[in-house]
């Protein structure tokens, strides 16, 4: 059974891939595999925006609507934004 995965590209150059579940992995290390204290929680449209605009299941729904934005995280309990990087396209594909 084939499985959807978010794949996210930043502009520069960072790639990840999100499960359903909203884990993360990171490309350039598939051998450490989906983090479960490393949570995708959406994206802000700009970067003065202090909170989600567009949550994990808007972006899974259509993931287009997260291009230029900023990624929001979870990250061991701690939610953070990712500066200075921005989403450069975001598609889902099955593995």
């Amino acid at each position: 059974m084939k499985t959807k995965v978010l794949h996210i590209c930043m502009d520069n150059g960072d790639h990840y891939n999100v499960s359903r579940k909203g884990y993360i992995m990171r490309c350039d290390m598939p051998e450490n595999g989906y983090c479960t204290q490393w949570t995708f929680s959406g994206v802000s449209t700009h970067h003065w925006h202090r909170r989600i605009v567009h949550n994990l299941a808007s972006i899974w729904a259509n993931p287009s609507i997260a291009l230029k934005g900023c990624v929001w995280d979870v990250d061991h309990g701690t939610t953070r934004t990712w500066g200075g990087k921005r989403v450069l396209y975001c598609y889902l594909f099955e593995v």
